[in-house]
């Protein structure tokens, strides 16, 4: 029977904006009473076109929380209510008295969740709260250099820290409500944008301190350092006959040889270039392989090219697309990932689903986004009158998650690291490898696969054998998660499909994170971060206005310039679809298990990689009559607007300025005609963009970045330094990201690194920080536990059903 799972907890939204909204919107659609606490007015950030999907399902009232009454009503509705979210810095929590501890004392049970740019302490923790300027001053828009030939930060225009912090506090909230469901205890839960960013990093913090170690092999020009600015064949761009872009996303050899067969590659040629992989010759292989997929591509349309890829079977590739195109994408519509729902003012809007299926599960929409202050008289009564929920206390010393196992049949990074983010909260994971392990083991040294291994355990096994099969349905008889990311098929070749593993395990928590959903044409088709990246519109958003809008006449380029549009759109489409997936998968599992807790159920659920993305882009993902136009990055990568825009300084050093509004403006117009009193910056500049601009743009020439930060932060306007350090220095050697203990000592096979920090903390319950496994690490160990003689390992490794580091 499917229930709705939140359908006793009361939550009170105290956050402005999209962050705690987008966190609360996913427990109402899933039954819980969300009260939106408004100041008098509204949100500020009602004024997105966005709002009405993240309002959805809620009810509204205005407080004061400055006046004694609305203290008073607080207080009322405090005494009943289970969740608390706040997306407020801490100096604004203390001064409206609605920090943690304040309201704890009214309510000892809250699960309150605050939601920061840069956390609880530190020289950033009040800084101005958007993630433009947590990415700016974090050195993301620096990782995004490479995107322009110019020099200098690139604004980042995907949210993809606010899209990572919504779904982390969700995940957070209700493994905090796991812990109370057992121990009576409420207790703060800690999110920010820059840990949540943290997620996307799978390379720069480990070859900031591998470099120190061993400068020739991971330095900028060592063997696994260099970043190569051209994209990997595999996942190499290429512009068709009528003008259009394919991604492919063949990482995986036996997909790279079908697309080199239909692209009609040299074989000899391919084979050198994996011979000469770290030699001088790679480069000359690899660019003369580029220039025959450029020129094949150019020859056939792209509805040509992915009809024969489609046919093939084993080729990953979309057409790239806009976001408003994608939303008429059929597998998006096939897999619901878009919805529709009315609107009394706005009409029928379109807008993202929910953000995952599930067997027992029933999300909904109660209701469209309130009025301000709709349900004032009505929610006081209704929340009067809830009963108590006051338990006695238990001791609490475990992690939140501890109790649980998870098993992992899964490989390369969306499923893998959405698992690791569950053991640092002290799930149980077992990783299940092939005997020879993960294909991507065998990628840049092992640096990225370091991050999504922490904390879990290896046990390698040919599950093409019998007794392969029997070892993996003796671990999963009770196990509370499986998680896979297979093709449909394969689970069912090997024996641990859903139907399959209930008759072992009626509770299981099966978890399939695929490409493309189960119900549309293309569920059997293989699919990879750059596909989701390019259907869903992120990619071309990033790389410009010309190539987003389409302006190029690609008829007039040469061969070059082809490749290095190609360069600029890959580079632009880059890894953050894997992570955008996987802190939807770790929620969904989250909410598994918090299900089975309270109504004893497993659960089937699926996630695919483009409802996953849909929700990463929310601002953009939504279609109503009158809706606001797209907002766009410009063609330098500068900004959206001379109000939000990176800009260049004194000494070629680079500041971020972001104004949301005339009252920003007038208080910035005032600080520059303070400091330079020659400037011709105006109030009225404000909606006048190439005036606005050109005065800027003038002033910011005078003055250095560290100085500029320093006086429009003093006056609350936000204007920060974007070409410090780049993302994985800042994250090891920043005082900042020291004091917030950003990073933690592991052991790995290099010796000790640092890897990044668990992203979601508890005051009641620890995290759990361990050091990533080799392939088949706990081979033994875990046949032991099953019940295995040390005779009939050895001949299970003899045999090779599994094998043992």
């Amino acid at each position: 029977m499917k229930t709705e799972l939140f359908k006793k907890i009361n939550v009170l939204d105290l956050g402005i904006g999209p962050v705690a909204g987008l966190a609360s919107m996913i427990l109402a659609d899933f039954g819980a009473s969300v009260l939106c606490i408004e100041k008098p007015g509204g949100d500020p950030f009602r004024k997105m076109g966005s709002s009405p999907v993240w309002m959805r399902g809620k009810e509204s009232i205005a407080l004061n929380l400055s006046s004694k009454k609305g203290k008073q009503e607080l207080a009322l509705l405090l005494k009943n209510t289970d969740v608390v979210i706040s997306a407020r810095n801490p100096k604004q929590q203390q001064k409206l008295g609605i920090g943690f501890h304040a309201l704890q004392k009214i309510n000892p049970n809250i699960i309150y969740c605050t939601i920061s740019a840069f956390g609880e302490k530190g020289k950033y923790a009040n800084y101005p709260g958007y993630e433009s300027i947590v990415s700016a001053i974090a050195g993301r828009m620096q990782t995004l250099s490479s995107i322009t030939k110019r020099k200098g930060p690139s604004y980042s225009i995907v949210p993809v820290a606010s899209h990572a912090a919504a779904f982390n506090s969700v995940s957070g909230i209700v493994s905090a409500l796991i812990v109370r469901e057992k121990t009576h205890i409420g207790q703060l839960v800690q999110i920010n944008l820059l840990k949540s960013l943290m997620l996307y990093d799978f390379h720069e913090l480990f070859l900031n301190q591998l470099s120190k170690k061993n400068k020739h092999l991971y330095g900028p020009n060592g063997e696994f350092g260099t970043i190569d600015k051209m994209p990997a064949l595999s996942y190499q761009p290429f512009l068709t006959k009528d003008n259009q872009w394919i991604q492919t996303g063949n990482l995986v050899d036996r997909l790279f040889k079908a697309f080199a067969k239909e692209m009609n590659l040299d074989e000899e040629l391919i084979e050198q270039s994996n011979q000469a992989f770290f030699h001088k010759d790679f480069l000359i292989i690899k660019e003369k392989l580029r220039k025959i997929i450029l020129i094949e591509g150019r020859k056939k349309t792209a509805n040509y090219w992915l009809k024969k890829f489609i046919k093939n079977g084993n080729i990953a590739a979309e057409i790239y697309l806009n976001t408003k195109e994608s939303m008429k994408q059929k597998d998006i519509v096939k897999n619901k990932n878009i919805i529709s729902y009315p609107d009394p003012i706005l009409g029928k809007i379109k807008q993202v689903g929910f953000f995952a299926n599930f067997s027992n599960l029933k999300p909904s929409i109660k209701n469209p986004a309130p009025q301000i202050n709709e349900h004032h008289e009505s929610t006081l009564a209704n929340f009067k009158a809830s009963k108590s929920r006051s338990k006695t206390p238990l001791s609490n010393n475990k992690a939140p998650l501890e109790s649980y196992t998870i098993i992992e049949i899964a490989s390369v990074i969306a499923a893998p690291l959405a698992s690791s983010m569950l053991a640092d909260l002290g799930a149980r994971v077992i990783k299940i490898e092939p005997p020879n392990g993960d294909p991507f083991r065998s990628y840049r040294d092992e640096i990225p696969i370091t991050k999504v291994n922490v904390g879990k355990e290896s046990i390698a096994i040919d599950l093409k054998t019998k007794n392969g099969k029997k070892i993996m349905h003796q671990l999963l008889k009770n196990a509370d998660i499986l998680i896979h990311n297979n093709r449909p098929g394969v689970a069912e070749r090997l024996g641990f499909d859903y139907k399959s593993i209930k008759k072992i395990n009626k509770n299981i928590i099966f978890t399939w994170v695929n490409a493309y959903g189960s119900k549309g044409d293309s569920a059997n088709r293989p699919g990879a971060h750059p596909i989701a990246g390019a259907v869903l519109g992120g990619a071309l958003k990033q790389a410009g206005q010309s190539i987003h809008d389409k302006k190029i006449d690609y008829n007039k380029l040469n061969i070059d310039q082809v490749s290095d549009i190609a360069r600029q759109i890959h580079a632009a489409n880059e890894p953050s679809p894997d992570p955008n997936t996987s802190v939807v998968a770790a929620t969904a599992m989250i909410l598994g298990l918090y299900n089975k807790e309270v109504n004893k159920q497993g659960q089937n659920i699926e996630v695919n990689m483009l409802g996953a993305n849909s929700y990463a882009q929310i601002h953009e993902f939504y279609n109503y009559k009158g809706r606001q136009k797209a907002i766009k990055l410009d063609d330098e990568l500068l900004g959206t607007s001379p109000f939000n825009m990176l800009y260049k300084t004194k000494n070629n050093t680079w500041v971020l300025l972001k104004i949301t509004n005339l009252n920003e403006w007038k208080k910035c117009c005032d600080i520059i005609k303070n400091i330079y009193s020659h400037s011709k910056i105006s109030y009225k500049d404000y909606g006048n963009n190439a005036k606005a601009r050109i005065n800027l743009e003038i002033f910011f020439k005078k003055y250095e970045a560290n100085k500029l930060e320093k006086i429009f932060i003093d006056k609350s306007i936000a204007c920060v330094k974007a070409d410090g350090e780049k993302f994985g220095d800042f994250i090891i050697d920043n005082q900042h990201a020291k004091l917030n203990q950003l990073v933690s000592p592991i052991t790995t096979k290099w010796g000790t690194l640092s890897r990044h920090s668990p992203v979601i903390n508890f005051s009641k319950s620890k995290n759990i920080i361990t050091s990533p496994m080799q392939c088949g690490e706990h081979t033994k160990a875990i046949l032991k536990e099953l019940g295995y003689e040390k005779k009939d390992v050895n001949n299970l490794i003899k045999e090779k059903v599994v094998s043992a580091k």
